[in-house]
């Protein structure tokens, strides 16, 4: 879970950074909410699958 936080701060703290340096496309823009989608949907599911493998 803590991995995929990472995963999204990182796509979105590229955004300004890329703004700043003038870098900035909307390629980028899409690349980043696909990445962001998905590291939702892993995170959202995690739970789930942490109290499945930790049953005993």
């Amino acid at each position: 879970m803590i991995a995929m936080d990472l995963i999204r701060f990182v796509a979105m703290a590229s955004v300004p950074i890329a703004y700043v340096l003038g870098l900035l496309s909307y390629g980028q823009l899409l690349l980043v909410s696909v990445i962001f989608g998905t590291a939702s949907i892993a995170f959202t599911a995690a739970p789930g699958r942490v109290s499945e493998v930790s049953r005993p």
